[in-house]
């Protein structure tokens, strides 16, 4: 009999997804740090200790693993790109380039981040949009030097720039009132998972040093792994228009987070 409701619940969350409406959906996920010195500091994941500060903004479609490292200290400190990557399910993704990434090279390609970013936007939770902006484009550097009491950024991959999780009977059904009208109700999928049973997990590998030559390196390595995955309506992920006098819309975006992203999806289900 339980095998039979399950079945059953399959069945019709497949159903419910895949006959034609007008009504999107879109796939926001919640990612958590399995890293000890990482905390939830502001809304923001950052990993902290006497030298450093690191605080990271996950938010955009796709994922975005963007990135803010504050120098504390009182004298210079450096990073080593070379020696630096991002790690994906155990796949080395490097930050700095020696030569031009070919395009035949997909391990590396699908996950460039093309986009042009404005760290305003990462960074402020007050902005209600997609992420845009304009970029500085400069020549890439092996060794950044960052000076006392100052930071710098990095955005260059996609955490997931493929497409969104699959469908299966893990998920579980909640009711919300309506972000957009709260005289309204909505349906959400959801399930929520732990490091153990996580679809995804990746990490921040940095190589610094307090010296040019790094005589005397040191390392991070901050982990993360997908906790959450929510199946969200269109319009409940908008949320409320907030100039309605404007042709192009603005919306609140409710479930904006730097610890999540999300995935629009290409599939329908019937009102």
């Amino acid at each position: 009999m339980r095998r039979l409701r399950k079945h059953t619940f399959y069945t019709y969350l497949i159903l419910l997804f895949s006959l034609s409406s007008c009504t999107k959906y879109i796939q926001v996920v919640t990612t958590s740090s399995n890293s000890k010195e990482v905390n939830e500091q502001d809304s923001y994941l950052t990993f902290e200790n006497d030298t450093i500060q690191i605080v990271y903004s996950f938010w955009n479609e796709n994922g975005i693993m963007a990135f803010n490292v504050y120098n504390k200290l009182n004298v210079p400190l450096y990073i080593d790109w070379k020696k630096s990557s991002f790690i994906d399910m155990g796949n080395k993704l490097d930050y700095f380039f020696d030569i031009e990434v070919k395009k035949n090279n997909a391990s590396y390609t699908n996950y460039l981040n093309n986009r042009k970013i404005n760290f305003t936007d990462l960074f402020s939770l007050n902005n209600v949009g997609f992420v845009s902006g304009q970029e500085i484009s400069r020549k890439e550097e092996r060794i950044t030097f960052i000076p006392p009491k100052s930071s710098i950024n990095l955005s260059k991959y996609l955490i997931m720039p493929d497409s969104f999780f699959g469908l299966n009977n893990d998920y579980r059904l909640r009711i919300d009132e309506r972000s957009d009208n709260p005289k309204k109700t909505t349906k959400v999928y959801y399930k929520e998972l732990n490091e153990n049973t996580s679809p995804k997990k990746f990490r921040n590998f940095l190589t610094l040093s307090l010296t040019e030559n790094f005589g005397n390196e040191f390392y991070i390595d901050n982990s993360f792994f997908i906790s959450k995955i929510e199946i969200i309506d269109d319009i409940h992920f908008k949320g409320k228009q907030l100039n309605l006098s404007s042709q192009t819309p603005i919306y609140s975006i409710p479930f904006k987070d730097p610890k999540k992203f999300f995935y629009k999806i290409n599939i329908t289900r019937p009102r």
